[in-house]
């Protein structure tokens, strides 16, 4: 259910992609896994799961590259969607190289889990990623990267607790890594 709803979040960017041909704009679509944790009050949790995102660019200088886009991130009990302004940079102008990336954004959330205990609410927050990684052209119209992630994601659970009227707010922070591969539309 989750990868259907990947699948149909990211069919806009194949649209934009096809109606922009020129070499000005590209279409970055990716997947990857990530782990790291949760860290919440002195201790870390550990969280693990896949993300997958797309991104929409436009050449700004022969190596810059900036844009906007979305993805999903499914950790085994929070889920979310970050929409993000996306930068990118080559460090040489061939076809193959190195890439820098950074993108930042909000990301909505949601934990089945955790809204399932009555009175308790689940937000999510500031969504921040850098990237390194290779790239290296396939054809005239496709070329394909590898990266190493390190991302931040903010969430914010609430409990009202009405019998004895405390209102419980924990503001969550993960420190994630990811490795992922994709595809680059040129």
């Amino acid at each position: 259910m989750l990868f259907r709803r990947l699948i149909l979040l990211l069919l806009p960017f194949a649209s934009l992609h096809g109606q922009t041909s020129s070499g000005d704009y590209q279409t970055t679509v990716e997947g990857g896994f990530m782990f790291g944790g949760k860290a919440s009050h002195r201790t870390i949790v550990f969280r693990s799961g896949p993300e997958i995102s797309g991104s929409f660019q436009k050449k700004l200088y022969n190596r810059l590259h900036i844009g906007m886009g979305m993805g999903v991130i499914g950790l085994e009990d929070e889920v979310y969607v970050p929409l993000f302004a996306d930068l990118r940079l080559k460090l040489n102008e061939r076809d193959n190289g190195i890439y820098l990336g950074f993108r930042s954004g909000y990301s909505f959330g949601s934990n089945a889990t955790a809204t399932n205990v009555e009175n308790t609410s689940y937000q999510g927050g500031w969504h921040a990623r850098t990237s390194i990684g290779y790239h290296s052209k396939m054809s005239e119209s496709i070329a394909m990267q590898f990266g190493f992630n390190i991302s931040y994601q903010q969430g914010l659970l609430d409990r009202n607790l009405p019998s004895s009227q405390i209102n419980q707010r924990e503001r969550l922070r993960f420190f994630l890594f990811s490795f992922s591969v994709g595809l680059i539309f040129l």
